[in-house]
């Protein structure tokens, strides 16, 4: 089995023992809250989904992305990881302050060190990574509706997950997870399969086509804010039930 991207499966989640805690100590933090998107980042940072990312891109990270399709250490990376705020949140917040991250639900999702602020290029981020400034690319409105204030830093520990679809747990799988998994089935060669859209028949073929010199095949559908005409997660994860 290959190295998780950049060599090391990072984790930054807080142990159930320590939740208490770690909300106490929230506390006295200056409060930011973040959106869903965002939130969902801090999961994929903490779990290692974006590894070897340890928490939000400062801006030598963001530029080099948007430049050279790569992180400053030279480890290749396709879309910025960025953590936008309000320009009033942006100023009263400091470097090397300890913030605590809200969801939209006031539930505390991460801690967070303010390791650089900064404004970025929208047009040259646009154009760049998604090949386009038009706003009705879905990409392209989040960026620009979430404004050009920024602020980078290690997720010093994820508290709480994010609000999740309404989808069976157990299909929720950390990276370490599935690597685990992968070790008691005897798997060496694996090939994934990712994709937003209901599975169709397409896709079988492709799938069948492309594990047949593999030992298996993990099926990783997507799930959350996608667009807003996809057909609804559960039904997705039916169709892919079904097949």
């Amino acid at each position: 089995m290959i190295k998780p991207h950049g060599s090391e499966l990072i984790n930054k989640i807080a142990n159930i023992a320590d939740i208490t805690r770690l909300e106490e100590t929230a506390n006295n933090l200056y409060k930011l809250k973040i959106p869903y998107r965002s939130s969902t980042d801090c999961e994929m940072i903490a779990n290692g989904g974006f590894s070897p990312l340890v928490g939000f891109m400062n801006k030598d990270d963001a530029e080099n992305v948007i430049n050279y399709t790569m992180l400053s250490n030279g480890i290749i990376w396709a879309i910025p990881i960025l953590l936008p705020v309000d320009p009033d949140k942006y100023n009263e917040i400091n470097l090397n302050d300890e913030i605590a991250l809200y969801d939209e639900r006031n539930i505390l999702i991460a801690l967070m060190k303010i390791e650089d602020k900064f404004t970025l290029d929208l047009e040259k981020y646009c154009q760049s990574v998604f090949k386009t400034n038009d706003i009705n690319h879905p990409g392209v409105k989040v960026v620009k509706e979430s404004g050009n204030n920024f602020i980078g830093g290690e997720i010093i520990t994820l508290v709480n997950r994010p609000e999740r679809e309404n989808i069976d747990d157990s299909y929720y799988r950390d990276p370490a997870q599935v690597r685990e998994l992968f070790n008691q089935k005897g798997w060496k060669t694996i090939v994934a399969f990712q994709t937003r859209n209901p599975i169709h028949r397409a896709h079988e073929y492709l799938i069948k086509t492309a594990m047949e010199p593999f030992d298996g095949i993990v099926i990783h559908p997507i799930v959350g804010e996608t667009k807003e005409d996809d057909i609804p997660a559960d039904v997705r994860m039916q169709c892919y039930n079904v097949l």
